[in-house]
């Protein structure tokens, strides 16, 4: 797929991207011959994937990761949906953070520091990490703790791998170029039918935009999980893993710590005193205060 023809893809009218979303999910579920899943998170995008596929197919299984520090509306979202499985993966957060290191900034940069043990960093060491890392980030080298970006991989993704290995099950994701430049070199290059990998996928919607998103939830009047408000005014605007760090310091005020405090007090709390999140975020310069 070029670039061009992504872009006019993205720019078709919502009714004709709704049905070559339907042609991808029934290309993908006849070449398999039904032996599909789809990648359930309880959020918007992965929302819209179950509902075009369920809606075709209703006996297709939607895998949902329990990661234990989901948002409390996510869970009871969850519970309301049909033919719904929930995976128990093999690690918590907390022995993540503890093993590996915290999610911080983007994966990229989590991925270069870590291998880094803090107070431990010799100086070949460091020329090596500040010839990989964009200066406004060599800091980082010094950090009084660990930083890695295996998070998703060790609690989500290998779950939902052996899953689907041992169930012999190809899944949709919900995957959307739009949301960054990675995504959209992502899709350029491999399209919407992912064959000759370890994980092949199907990614039926890569090609909307926020905006469709929105439109299907208003044109088909199906539900959605309450965390998200009216998309619009109120409500979040994303929902990965509540103490994930990623992209928190882009976050204009009240951030998602700060939003945490003022709506899921006991998760902020849990945050603060068992994952030394007052630590990792003063270190970073992100508020996480703010008046009730």
């Amino acid at each position: 797929m070029t670039p061009n023809q992504l872009l006019q893809l993205q720019s078709l009218p919502f009714t004709a991207k709704l049905e070559y979303s339907k042609q991808l999910v029934k290309e993908w579920y006849e070449y398999w011959n039904g032996e599909v899943a789809i990648l359930f998170s309880g959020g918007k995008d992965s929302t819209v994937t179950m509902n075009i596929v369920q809606d075709l197919y209703p006996e297709v299984p939607a895998l949902f990761v329990d990661t234990g520090m989901e948002y409390p509306e996510i869970y009871e979202f969850i519970s309301q949906c049909k033919n719904v499985k929930v995976l128990i993966p093999d690690f918590t957060y907390e022995q993540v953070i503890q093993e590996y290191g915290y999610p911080i900034i983007n994966k990229k940069i989590a991925h270069i520091l870590k291998d880094r043990i803090p107070g431990a960093v010799n100086d070949e060491e460091r020329i090596q990490l500040l010839k990989q890392l964009p200066e406004k980030y060599a800091y980082l080298i010094d950090a009084p703790f660990r930083i890695s970006d295996q998070c998703c991989n060790l609690i989500k993704g290998n779950t939902v791998h052996r899953y689907c290995k041992e169930h012999g099950l190809k899944p949709y994701d919900s995957l959307l170029a739009c949301e960054s430049i990675n995504r959209l070199k992502n899709t350029v290059n491999k399209g919407f039918h992912i064959f000759g990998t370890d994980d092949p996928n199907c990614r039926p919607i890569a090609f909307w935009k926020e905006e469709d998103i929105y439109q299907y939830f208003e044109t088909m009047n199906v539900p959605y999980c309450s965390i998200y408000g009216d998309f619009r005014t109120f409500g979040e605007k994303r929902t990965n893993c509540m103490y994930c760090l990623f992209g928190c310091h882009l976050e204009k005020q009240p951030n998602k710590i700060q939003r945490m405090k003022l709506h899921h007090p006991s998760q902020y709390r849990y945050a603060m005193d068992n994952l030394n999140f007052g630590q990792v975020l003063n270190y970073l310069h992100i508020a996480y205060e703010i008046d009730d």
